[in-house]
């Protein structure tokens, strides 16, 4: 990216911030999002135990000329911004580099988000004239057995191992690489050979994140099944993966602190990873600062509909892009009235950090990695 672009970027960024905050703290307004995403499909080749998407299958999709022109809208609203699309598996959608090639068209600065395992040489090489920002990418640990058993993915560790590779062959060395882990009972004692598995690569860096309680986007359950749409019926039916040993887990974190000190590639700040710590201790943890997730996040399902809050269960859509621009959703009544909602909420929620990332953290994250 041209010095330029990062100025015009960083000003953007910090006009959005101070427009939040005062939302945020006034209650008066909205500002404009800085977190947005968007779920282009709900199909996904792997079944991550923790995950809801199996039960998807059948919803609605909207269609690439769709997609086109809320593109087009969001860029019209927002001028200069990022956007990080993902999936399901974003791969499994055929027309889904078209809608990244609209997206770089507009001048949108494009994440990606997936498992790697369809990331052929052929398909990295259509990545590679994107300019992609960032690929993200879901392992949860340095062997096969390991991710195998948290992604429901038999046989499939080798096939991300060789995406990432095709994505360092082919693709600029400006584009990030960053592995998201989720810490658990069963990959405890290799997430800190995968932070330094991550180093050996030449990747970006890794963000670690617990099992945690968030029902996401409402999904309905096959006949004669249940769903935890609550946090102690998630306990029951997950709770065995829940870290057991704290004093292990802490001994985890604080290297992994030390480690983030010392310029190990972790991306998540050193408080943030003193919350997961307590979030161990007490999983039922309340956040202490108003969540800023109502003011910050705009994130777009296969449907068309938008959503605040990963937590669809508790907090319902803002609104529809089939037939309504992406501005006129944000600032609608349903907006203000979630909006509202989300600013009181203290329930138990580790999703993004929201409470805790600052403008300073914010800041020292665009320096490093833009």
């Amino acid at each position: 990216m041209k010095r330029s672009e990062k100025l015009k970027l960083a000003a953007s960024y910090l006009k959005v911030h101070l427009s939040q905050q005062w939302a945020l703290t006034t209650g008066l307004g909205a500002g404009k999002p800085s977190m947005i995403c968007a779920l282009v499909n709900w199909q996904c080749n792997f079944k991550c135990y923790f995950c809801f998407h199996p039960y998807y299958s059948g919803r609605e999709t909207l269609p690439l000329e769709d997609w086109k022109r809320i593109l087009d809208g969001l860029r019209e609203w927002l001028g200069t911004f990022r956007m990080n699309f993902l999936g399901g598996e974003p791969f499994l959608r055929k027309d889904f580099t078209q809608i990244l090639a609209h997206a770089r068209s507009l001048g949108i600065m494009s994440g990606i988000t997936t498992n790697a395992s369809l990331i052929t040489e052929d398909i990295a090489k259509e990545v590679a004239k994107l300019d992609l920002f960032s690929v993200g990418i879901s392992v949860d640990g340095v062997t096969a057995k390991t991710h195998e058993y948290a992604r429901g993915c038999p046989g499939q560790f080798e096939n991300v191992r060789a995406g990432i590779a095709n994505l360092k062959k082919f693709c600029s060395p400006d584009m990030k690489i960053i592995i998201r882990s989720i810490i658990m009972e069963k990959n405890l004692e290799e997430i800190i050979p995968l932070v330094n598995w991550v180093q050996d690569w030449g990747l970006t860096g890794i963000i670690i994140q617990p099992l945690d309680y968030a029902p996401i986007l409402n999904p309905v359950p096959p006949p004669g099944e249940t769903l935890p749409v609550d946090f102690n019926s998630w306990i029951k039916k997950y709770g065995d993966n829940q870290v057991k040993d704290l004093d292990k887990v802490d001994k985890v974190i604080d290297e992994l602190i030390e480690m983030k000190k010392n310029g190990s590639p972790i991306l998540n700040e050193p408080g943030a990873l003193e919350i997961i710590k307590e979030y161990f201790h007490n999983p039922r943890i309340r956040t202490a600062n108003r969540c800023q997730a109502g003011v910050q996040n705009f994130m777009i399902v296969p449907n068309g509909d938008v959503h605040n809050c990963v937590n669809t269960v508790i907090f319902k859509p803002i609104g529809n892009l089939k037939a309504t621009k992406p501005e006129d959703v944000w600032n609608s009544e349903e907006a203000m009235r979630v909006r509202k909602e989300i600013r009181a909420c203290k329930r138990t929620c580790l999703f993004f950090s929201h409470a805790k990332r600052g403008l300073i953290e914010k800041a020292r994250m665009f320096i490093k990695y833009v």
